[in-house]
């Protein structure tokens, strides 16, 4: 400006540049603001449940997926660290912990928990995964994604427990019992089996083969005056023919078992092993 001082060109210059700044701090707020908005409205179309929280691990929003999840009536009930009334009482210690750790460290965290039981008792399995964002989305600092998977871990409980009751039912029957896949694998055989066979355990270790069995049978001379090599290979042989088993073994105990073996529809076989010894000894 013609003839102004030095010391007013340089005050307005720097009125100048604050004005920028400032111009430039609302456009970059405007846009912060309309990110947040495109996010949440996201969000609440998402087939999951989603969440956001600060750099101190407190609740900043959460869509209504997860707050139907979470059982809550409104999302005030989950906001800030609220949310963890939500959260089954065996659960929140260990969960309370990772989240704090992983807030301290800024480091993704993923886990499962229950929800507090609702009004009929019946709780719901959430999983969830959590993750930091970068530092010009503040506030917020974390973001997250939950799914239910109470159906998944009622299956999964559902069948361990069919597989234990199996398992129990096939320790206590009369007989020996071993079952082979396709692959003439060990899938599973009961203490039965091995006492009968008198077979050590470590034997049935690590998936054994069927092929190994006969091999330890073979070489123990159970397979009579045979080459034990040849003994095993004619076995082997016979059970992938699918031919049906039956045998007549007197073991060197002087217990006299008689061996069967039948095939499942996908060419695995079950044997079973029965101790004939009264029987015979009373013809």
């Amino acid at each position: 400006r013609h003839g102004a001082r030095p010391g007013e060109l340089l005050a307005g210059v720097a009125d100048n540049i604050v004005t920028v700044l400032l111009l430039g701090e609302r456009e970059q707020r405007r846009d912060r603001e309309r990110l947040m908005a495109d996010a949440t409205l996201l969000s609440e179309l998402a087939p999951v449940g989603m969440f956001s929280a600060d750099a101190h691990g407190a609740v900043l929003h959460g869509n209504a997926q997860w707050q139907q999840m979470l059982g809550a009536r409104s999302q005030s009930e989950l906001m800030g660290l609220h949310w963890r009334k939500r959260i089954h009482a065996e659960d929140l210690p260990a969960l309370t912990t990772g989240w704090k750790d992983a807030v301290r460290a800024r480091t993704p965290y993923t886990g499962v928990f229950r929800t507090q039981p609702d009004e009929a008792g019946a709780v719901r399995w959430i999983k969830f995964r959590v993750r930091p964002v970068d530092a010009r989305f503040a506030p917020i600092s974390f973001v997250g994604t939950s799914v239910d998977v109470t159906a998944t871990v009622r299956l999964e409980q559902e069948l361990q427990h069919k597989n234990e009751l199996l398992e129990s039912v096939i320790e206590h029957l009369p007989c020996g019992l071993a079952v082979f896949d396709s692959e003439l694998r060990h899938v599973v055989s009961n203490t039965k089996t091995r006492k009968l066979l008198e077979l050590p355990d470590p034997l049935f270790e690590n998936g054994t083969s069927f092929e190994s069995l006969a091999g330890y049978l073979a070489n123990r001379g159970e397979y009579g005056a045979l080459d034990p090599q040849e003994a095993v290979a004619e076995r082997v042989a016979s059970v992938r023919a699918r031919v049906p088993q039956r045998i007549e073994r007197v073991l060197r105990s002087g217990t006299v078992v008689e061996v069967r073996g039948s095939f499942m529809p996908d060419g695995g076989m079950i044997s079973t092993s029965t101790d004939v010894t009264p029987a015979r000894r009373a013809e």
